[in-house]
């Protein structure tokens, strides 16, 4: 680095001695050089040595970040490390960057507390990058999922982060940083109505979320939260308009969504083609609002769609299932539940749940098994019939819950009839049709029905 190149922000001209015109000079290098502490109205100073030791940061870090990409996160971490050790002291937003790095690499190591820590000096400062606030953000969320910071602490620090992060209004990730910001709002009742006007203000101002199938979802499930307070209210002429504004967000977003998708990243590998699953829950929250608005025909036409994607859904579960793919099959069963309480919701939560523990997340095992026992009971009956099925059950951790787990004594405390040893026989014919709580299912798919997929 020549430190005489280094000129003021302002100026830079040439001087021609013989006509005395003045005319700019063409810096290519600004961009990058202008990011460092010390070029800002530079005029007395010959050697900037702290821009000198942010160029040696960003250049010794580059290999900690090379690997980092390569996936040895704890090679990038002493290279990182190693860096930063030049200056550590330095507030450019150049060398946030580099920290960011470091972050991510003790994060996926499973230091998430750690890399917070290492990152306070810089959140304390007023001019700490967007990039680096996020990053905070996120390893808030990390630490508080093992249990390291509390839920509460870690939400409204999230909060604060994303809301300073946001005010960089400059930044190239600023609608990104907006929407995250306004799904943390929407997870409490006292900031939704916070989080609906940033999303909308999103919506308006930005093209690519205005093409954003998930945000008008978001946009639909508020318009539907204030038509149920209304009705609540007595004020069915304002639920009826928020039953329209809700219809319309969800049109919008079933058109939205994409089937497929070309060039698409799955991690950290790029594939050529990949498909989208059915979005169930989409037709389910439509078939809702023509429900509320009844339109009968309407309603049965989405809930049709919405059982038949169910369906698809749940089949390809259970091939996961019997593969000992846990996540995925976790993945598929969980875009099988839609919330309607049916018997189809009780399979899908009933392999969710075994499919969590499998793969070690006891706590939503735990929950999803709670939530489809008290449901209907006969999810004891699916949970038990996969022990006398090990091939399309391959088990590693046996079952979460502590009710019993032998077929005929849960259908003899159910008062139903025994079934004969061995795997439940394949049904014939197809489970579909709308199933309530109040109804029992009319299809003929028995292996489906004790959950044997």
């Amino acid at each position: 680095m020549f430190a005489r190149l280094v000129t003021p922000v302002g100026g830079g001209e040439h001087l021609d001695p013989h006509t005395r015109d003045a005319t700019p000079i063409k810096r290519s290098w600004a961009d990058r050089v202008d990011l460092l502490s010390p070029t800002e109205r530079v005029q007395t100073i010959e050697y900037p040595i702290t821009a000198a030791a942010e160029l040696e940061i960003l250049v010794r870090a580059s290999s900690g970040q090379a690997a980092l990409a390569l996936g040895d996160p704890t090679r990038a971490q002493e290279l990182l490390e190693s860096a930063l050790r030049v200056w550590p002291e330095s507030e450019s937003t150049a060398i946030d960057g580099v920290r960011v790095a470091l972050a991510e690499s003790q994060a996926q190591q499973g230091h998430a507390k750690a890399a917070l820590e290492g990152l306070q000096a810089r959140l304390a400062s007023d001019n700490a990058s967007p990039d680096l606030l996020r990053t905070a953000s996120r390893l808030m969320a990390a630490a508080a999922s093992v249990g390291d910071i509390e839920d509460g602490t870690a939400y409204d620090a999230s909060v604060e982060l994303l809301q300073r992060a946001a005010k960089h209004e400059s930044d190239p990730q600023h609608d990104m940083t907006t929407f995250n910001l306004a799904s943390l709002l929407g997870a409490r009742d006292k900031t939704r109505e916070d989080a609906a006007e940033l999303l909308k203000e999103l919506v308006a101002s930005s093209s690519r979320y205005r093409r954003a199938w998930y945000a008008h979802r978001l946009l639909g499930s508020d318009a539907w939260r204030r038509a149920n307070e209304a009705i609540s209210a007595g004020d069915r002429g304002t639920a009826r308009l928020w039953f329209g504004e809700a219809g319309r967000r969800y049109r919008r977003a079933i058109h939205l969504r994409p089937r497929i998708r070309f060039f698409a990243w799955m991690g950290n590998a790029r594939v050529l083609w990949t498909r989208y699953p059915p979005a169930a829950i989409l037709d389910a929250n439509l078939a809702d609002v023509h429900d509320a608005m009844d339109c009968r025909w309407r309603s049965r036409w989405r809930w049709a769609r919405c059982e038949r994607k169910r369906e698809a859904l749940l089949r390809r579960g259970f091939r996961r299932f019997a593969a000992g793919q846990w996540q995925l099959a976790y993945a598929n069963f969980d875009w099988a539940f839609v919330g309607r309480g049916d018997f189809r919701d009780t399979v899908a939560l009933v392999y969710l749940a075994v499919a969590a523990y499998q793969y070690g997340n006891d706590e939503e095992a735990l929950a999803a098994w709670k939530s489809a026992v008290s449901c209907q009971p006969f999810a004891m009956v699916t949970r038990a019939a996969m022990l006398r099925d090990p091939e399309a059950h391959p088990l590693e951790r046996g079952l979460p819950g502590d009710e019993p787990t032998d077929l005929d004594e849960i259908t003899d405390l159910l008062g139903l009839p025994r079934l004969p040893p061995g795997p439940c026989p394949p049904g014939v014919g197809t489970l579909r049709g709308r199933l309530t709580p109040r109804h029992e299912s009319t299809g003929g798919d028995e292996r489906l029905r004790a959950g044997l997929g």
